[in-house]
């Protein structure tokens, strides 16, 4: 492999070939300076749009109801409100395009993540990018790139934020279409339907502040991964105790095209060592807990996440895609093999 050596004023975009370039180097921020200024829009393109600017409390009920329009997937669909917007503001940025009849075109939320996260050596402050969302009438026109350059000149112009990674998530059928774009991680999905789950005699209670604080702190400082977050207090994630293990679990806001809601398990320990073996029931029975009888639970194969196999029989009801993680402007201690401590939902 042939390296390239980039100057500290050389920017290495989120492509597959710069960052295969910094390989030879360790994490560390690739561009230490923003950006100037954002180029406008073409008009050619893009008539009848506002300039870019924030979103403000008073406009969650229209990106309310622009998000439930338009936030879907393949067999789902984004389920929100203004309690959601709201707090989407309050905790970061919300990056908004209007048209002229003030009707949001284009959204693109960053969450700040008060307690930074660690990658390798270093402990910078966090961005989760989540929430971007183009009107169908704008879509293929380089509208959702032109938001990324917006949010980069907007977060790394901040001077608290200024040696901050940024990373977001990313679902896949595939894990072919996952590594084309470059992640940190890719982690495989297995699925349980909740109301298929069996009782169990000891049910799941739910867990106190402090033992979930305690929990993510020893695990925050025993174990590596490639990136990792010890933060307990995401309000979308539910923390119970089941058999032996602590597990957290997200709300994803997102209803199955058959009406089921969908939760994620975003963090699986044991209190005491090896902390990440035999999760299944202790999973299983944490989610007969949540407030919603009928619903489907992911976890995946990496190791605060469910700790999976596909080796035998896949959990319960089976395997359903993959999971990528990225990063902008860093470069992280894993390529494409990496896994994390992340215990947050995403929007």
């Amino acid at each position: 492999m042939a390296y390239h050596f980039f100057t500290d004023n050389e920017f290495a975009g989120p492509g597959p070939t710069h960052l295969v370039t910094f390989w030879d180097r360790a994490p560390r921020q690739l561009r230490p300076k923003p950006r100037q200024n954002v180029p406008p829009l073409d008009t050619t393109q893009f008539t009848n749009l506002m300039p870019i600017t924030t979103a403000k409390h008073e406009d969650a009920a229209k990106i309310a109801t622009f998000w439930n329009n338009y936030y879907t997937g393949k067999d789902w669909k984004f389920h929100s409100n203004m309690g959601i917007v709201t707090r989407a503001i309050k905790n970061g940025v919300l990056l908004i395009i209007w048209n002229v009849k003030r009707e949001p075109i284009a959204t693109f939320v960053c969450r700040y993540l008060p307690r930074g996260i660690k990658c390798g050596v270093f402990k910078p402050q966090v961005g989760l990018l989540e929430g971007l969302v183009i009107h169908p009438g704008y879509r293929g026109r380089g509208l959702a790139s032109y938001m990324l350059v917006a949010m980069d000149n907007y977060i790394y112009n901040l001077p608290e934020m200024s040696q901050s990674i940024l990373m977001w998530f990313r679902e896949h059928d595939t894990s072919i279409s996952a590594m084309s774009q470059v992640p940190c991680a890719v982690l495989t999905y297995y699925y349980a339907y909740i109301g298929q789950i069996q009782k169990s005699k000891a049910p799941a209670q739910k867990a106190a502040p402090e033992i979930v604080e305690s929990v993510l702190k020893t695990i925050y400082d025993t174990e590596n991964f490639t990136l990792m977050s010890g933060d307990p207090n995401d309000p979308d994630v539910y923390w119970y105790l089941a058999e032996n293990s602590l597990i957290g679990i997200a709300d994803t806001h997102r209803i199955g095209s058959d009406g089921s809601v969908l939760w994620e398990v975003v963090f699986a320990s044991n209190l005491s060592p090896p902390f990440f073996t035999n999760h299944a029931q202790a999973i299983e029975q944490a989610a007969l807990q949540l407030p919603s009888g009928k619903g489907v639970i992911f976890a995946s194969n990496g190791k605060t996440r469910g700790n999976f196999s596909s080796v035998g029989k896949p959990w319960l009801s089976g395997r359903a895609g993959h999971l990528s993680m990225h990063v902008y402007n860093w470069m992280p201690p894993a390529l494409l093999s990496g896994d994390i401590l992340f215990p947050h939902g995403c929007i």
